[in-house]
């Protein structure tokens, strides 16, 4: 990767990385759970309803959306949104077979009447915690959104949404935080990659791939 398409990504990973250190340091001085009982102590109306409409971020439902807009700009721009959530799919997926470590509610599952957890929640059960998907995709989808959008305000905000997703992720009591630290990695370590060699090997700026789907259109009618 070039120094200049370096500087693309550094003020993002930057601040990312940030968090995350700090939330990999707070990990190794609590014990496993500790983050999801700090958050059952502290439940409200409001938070619940917050944080179930933030874990909608990090759904599928993002990239088809993205895809949509990004047709108007630039067709790989939306080729690249449906890659991304094809990749996670597979990452996420192939990660959660291979370690196939409990949820929370499968591991507290004798307690769980004495936890406050958020109602009519759906609580996922089994082998399928590490690493959080939702997280995951989350940083996986607003990272590849911030590289696109280049503008530092709108990066940070993206950050934020994808920060909002694992955090959501504890709260609602479906992933550990070792999970939602993994997740976040994996993710923006996929968008990193993708962005990087899309924008290495589709630099042609008058292929079909750099145009908007309006502009190919009308381009076709004039022919």
């Amino acid at each position: 990767m070039r120094v200049s398409r370096f500087k693309q990504y550094s003020f993002y990973v930057f601040l990312f990385l940030c968090i995350w250190v700090a939330g990999f340091v707070w990990w190794t001085f609590i014990s496993k759970g500790d983050a999801l009982m700090l958050f059952a102590r502290n439940r409200s109306e409001f938070r619940n309803d917050f944080f179930v409409i933030a874990t909608l971020f990090g759904e599928g439902y993002v990239y088809f959306i993205a895809a949509l807009v990004a047709l108007a700009y630039r067709i790989r721009h939306a080729i690249m949104f449906v890659v991304t959530g094809i990749l996670v799919a597979l990452v996420a997926g192939s990660l959660k077979w291979f370690f196939a470590q409990p949820r929370p509610a499968t591991v507290f599952y004798k307690i769980m009447d004495d936890i406050t957890v958020v109602p009519d929640m759906y609580l996922n059960v089994g082998d399928t915690s590490f690493p959080s998907g939702h997280t995951m995709s989350g940083f996986a989808f607003w990272s590849i959104a911030a590289f696109v959008v280049r503008n530092k305000m709108l990066q940070v905000l993206f950050l934020f949404i994808a920060l909002l997703v694992g955090v959501s992720r504890i709260y609602l009591f479906q992933h550990f935080l070792d999970d939602v630290l993994a997740g976040s990695f994996i993710g923006v370590c996929i968008a990193v990659i993708l962005h990087s060699f899309v924008e290495y090997k589709f630099q042609d700026e008058s292929a079909w791939y750099n145009k908007s789907v309006w502009s190919r259109t009308k381009s076709k009618d004039i022919t």
